[in-house]
This record gives structure tokens, C-alpha cells and sequence, in this order.
């Protein structure tokens, strides 16, 4: 009678290649799985610092503004005591790290792609987009009480645009565009240069006057009057605009985009997505000459469509530039969370009714 050994049998080599084939092949399956939920967590991570922000923001507002909505000239202030003293002032903003993006990679200090490439060392966004936002980057090494930051602050003390204050006249009222005793400043007038063109090219608004078959409305660059809240002077005796100040007209009055004007007048927007209706098409749709019938054009912009505070760091470099890729995360005036292209005015104008704050045309999108 023959005993079974009791040693066991091991794997055969043909056994363990199998075995190994099949683990390859789960985590072939899982890894982008994976991968996914750690984009989707980082950007949940994102859109709550976003939303700490927002919070931040708003009470900076409520104690400094009184009458008025106004917020700090970085965004970064809001972890000083003041806008120079580099005090952390607990009341806003006591971690840092909430300026920081889990998906920025260079976590806003340095840039990890490399001495040769063409973004420049400080960013806030993924190499070489073509809307280059360099210029917009807070870091504590530039003073002015910064911190480090991955986001784009939309309304920023930053200087937009400059004009010459001694060309002013006492403003007519109403305003008359015919009026030319005032000047914006270019890049190629003033001595340094408006750092753009912003106000005079993409801010439009409506100005009654008075024309050969009578009167009526006509769109027009703003004045500088118009726009300024809190003008600041520039060594050249010029006044400078604030993109805070730029940006409160563009939600009060609107732009070339949201009037239509863009397409048959300035063509600063890229061409939209296929399929996509804008303004200029959903115009065109209900019968409407924008430059004919200004006064049936939109013009102000719902709070829930305008971003006060953007991340890019979700974007893929290779579609950085893409309209038909949202990646773009948003933080609106109002406090929603939103994705966006890189014109977030197109994204708002496609979805506004998800957004919310204004039911015409944003249920004729694709």
C-alpha cells in the first residue's frame, strides 16, 4: 500500500506565468481607474479650496467694502494682515496650502518642465498656453504680501490699462461718443505701455446720442470715467485701471462676446466648437443687427457666469488651447463651481441655464 506524500505540490512554471499574466492584465484594467479617481479627488480637493476662497473673499469684502463690493488687490493678501506688512492674519486665510492646486505640480514655486522650456518659470497653468497668464502668477517672492499661488485671480489690483487724465473732460451727460477729448493708452503711447487693451477693444457699452435720423443708441468704447472706481496714478502723470475696475463693468455692461459684436466687429474670439450656437449665431437666429439694435442685445453678465478665481492646472497641455475641451476650473462671483474652456464666456453662454441668473439664450446651445 503506497503513502501519499505529505510535502506539496509547487507551482510549474507555466502556473506561475499564467498567474502573473492574469495580475498584469487586472492592473492594465484598474491603472486608469485609478488614475481617475485620483484626478477627480484632486480636483474635489481643488474646487473646495476654491470654495474656502470664496468664503475668504467675501468677508474681506463685508469689512472693507461698506458701500461698495471690492476685494483685496492679490489674492494672496488674504493670508496677510495687511497688503505690505506680511503679517498672516487668521481671520481670512490661516493655511497657505489653499492656494495651492493638488494637480500644480511645481506646487507654484518653480517650473518642473525644464530650463528649455517655453513657459516661463513662474505659471499658473501647464506649459506654453497660447492665453499666457504668467504676468498673473503670486508668488511670495515678488512682495506686495503674496504667497505662493497656483490660481489666476480674475480681479486682481493689477494695472489693465492705462489713460491720460489731463485729456478729460468734464463727461457729458449722457455720454456722447463723438466726444474725443479723452484717450485710452496703447502699449505703443504711454511709457511703459497699458499692459492691454482690454477696456477700449473689449469692453463695449451703449451710448445715447444724437445722429442724422435722430436719436438713438450706438456702441461704443466706455470712458475711462466710466470704468474707473479707484484710479491709480503712474509715474508718467497717466492713470491706471485696475482689472478689479475692468472687470465689475464687464459684469455690469457685458463685452463684444456677450453683445455680439465680436464676430463681424473685433473677431477676438477663436472660432467656437462645431455645432456650438454663440451670441453672434443666436442673434442672427431671432433676427437681430447688434450694431443695428443695440438696445435688444444682452448686456450685463449673471454673477453664477463670471469667475472671480480660475485654475488651469487641469487642463492637458495638449488641449490647452482647445474650446472644445473644459477644463478649466471656476469659482464665480456668486460662489458656484464651474468647468469653463479658457474663454469662459463662451462656456457660461452655453450652459448659463445650469448655471443659473439668465433664461434666454442659453437654451439655444448644441
Amino acid at each position: 500500500m503506497h503513502r501519499r506524500s505529505s510535502r506539496a505540490r509547487g507551482f510549474t512554471l507555466m502556473e506561475l506565468f499564467v498567474v502573473i499574466g492574469i495580475l498584469l492584465v487586472l492592473a492594465s484594467a484598474l491603472m486608469p481607474i485609478a488614475a481617475s479617481i485620483r484626478y477627480k479627488a484632486k480636483k474635489s480637493q481643488c474646487a473646495s479650496n476654491l470654495q474656502q476662497l470664496h468664503a475668504a473673499l467675501s468677508m474681506y469684502s463685508v469689512d472693507n467694502g461698506r458701500d461698495i463690493e471690492i476685494y483685496p488687490t492679490y489674492l494672496t493678501n488674504l493670508c496677510t494682515m495687511n497688503e505690505g506688512s506680511g503679517q498672516i492674519n487668521p481671520s481670512y486665510i490661516d493655511d497657505e496650502r489653499i492656494f495651492i492646486c493638488p494637480m500644480d505640480d511645481t506646487k507654484a514655486t518653480q517650473n518642473i518642465y525644464g530650463v528649455a522650456s517655453l513657459k516661463p518659470i513662474y505659471s499658473v497653468s501647464p506649459p506654453v498656453p497660447q492665453d499666457d497668464k504668467h504676468d498673473w502668477a503670486e508668488r511670495y517672492s515678488y512682495g506686495y504680501g503674496m504667497r505662493n499661488s497656483s490660481y489666476l485671480y480674475e480681479f486682481s489690483g493689477r494695472i489693465c490699462e492705462t489713460y491720460d487724465s489731463t485729456q478729460l473732460d468734464a463727461p457729458s451727460v449722457p455720454p456722447d461718443p463723438s466726444d474725443t477729448e479723452w484717450a485710452w493708452y496703447d502699449d505703443t503711447i504711454a511709457w511703459s505701455g497699458s499692459p492691454s487693451n482690454f477696456c477700449d477693444t473689449y469692453l463695449q457699452t451703449k451710448h445715447y446720442y444724437s445722429v442724422t435720423q435722430g436719436p438713438g443708441y450706438e456702441w461704443d468704447a466706455p470712458t475711462p470715467t466710466e470704468v474707473v472706481q479707484n484710479g491709480v496714478g503712474m509715474p508718467d502723470g497717466t492713470i491706471g485701471v485696475t482689472w478689479q475696475d475692468a472687470k465689475f463693468f464687464q459684469l455690469m455692461h457685458g463685452d463684444i462676446y456677450r453683445s455680439g459684436l465680436e464676430d463681424s466687429t473685433f473677431g477676438d474670439f477663436p472660432d467656437p466648437p462645431a455645432g456650438f450656437q454663440d451670441p453672434v449665431d443666436y442673434y442672427s437666429s431671432v433676427g437681430i443687427d447688434p450694431l443695428s439694435d443695440p438696445t435688444d442685445c444682452l448686456e450685463s453678465y449673471p454673477r453664477t457666469w463670471m469667475p472671480i478665481i480660475r485654475c488651469f492646472w487641469h487642463q492637458t497641455p495638449m488641449h490647452i488651447d482647445s474650446e472644445s475641451y473644459e477644463q478649466v476650473q471656476n469659482m464665480s462671483l456668486a460662489g458656484n463651481v464651474f468647468d469653463s474652456a479658457p474663454y469662459w464666456e463662451r462656456t457660461a453662454f452655453k450652459y448659463g441655464s445650469h448655471l443659473g441668473g439668465d433664461s434666454d439664450p442659453v437654451t439655444l446651445g448644441p
